[in-house]
């Protein structure tokens, strides 16, 4: 019987140990990581407020047909206002590549600031869970481990994303001036050949 008690006492020591959640829980603040990373980084929330949208942003930009269809690339020329539109493409091609370009350098600087506290962050949790009594202990730091990699991941998600913005904008304007270079180079080849009359002397 004295057995049997023991046994019970274990039982209900061991069901206390499982029950106890972790004495202060070391979350990642995930959203303010977030806001303070997508301030560094976003340029197109920049372009949707000036341009009222990333349509109006991305219509800068025209393929050769546009452009070869244009009046600057034709012999009769092209009115004062297409010429400082053609010119407006260009302005926004060169300062939105300047933009992401800084973004990401901003994105990186605020990652690598981030780094040393969510190294510490990691290891505070990760001694922590080595010293956990209970299953609820266990399983409440394990959420917590958990939290910190979803954490880790939106912010390589973010600086991805910093990234494929400056490779983008960079080849919307490569694009563009392409674009130009060939409707006027279609324009220079378009001229007709008129053969002169044979003159004898």
């Amino acid at each position: 019987q004295i057995d049997q008690y023991k046994t019970q006492l274990l039982q209900y020591e061991n069901m206390l140990k499982n029950t106890v959640a972790p004495a202060a829980y070391v979350w990642d603040q995930a959203t303010t990581t977030m806001n303070k990373l997508r301030s560094s980084i976003d340029t197109l929330n920049y372009y949707k407020t000036t341009l009222g949208g990333v349509d109006s942003y991305l219509s800068k930009f025209k393929d050769t047909a546009a452009y070869r269809d244009s009046p600057c690339y034709s012999i009769s020329g092209c009115t004062d206002a297409e010429w400082a539109a053609m010119k407006d493409s260009e302005r926004l091609g060169s300062e939105s590549q300047k933009k992401a370009t800084d973004a990401l350098f901003k994105g990186l600087d605020e990652q690598q600031n981030a780094m040393q506290s969510d190294a510490s962050q990691l290891e505070s949790l990760q001694k922590a869970a080595q010293t956990a009594t209970g299953q609820m202990e266990a399983i409440s730091y394990a959420n917590q481990l958990a939290s910190h990699q979803a954490n880790q991941l939106l912010q390589i998600r973010g600086l991805l994303i910093s990234q494929q913005n400056a490779i983008a904008t960079r080849n919307q304007a490569l694009a563009d001036r392409e674009a130009k270079e060939a409707a006027s180079a279609a324009q220079l080849r378009s001229g007709k050949f008129v053969k002169s009359s044979a003159k004898s002397w």
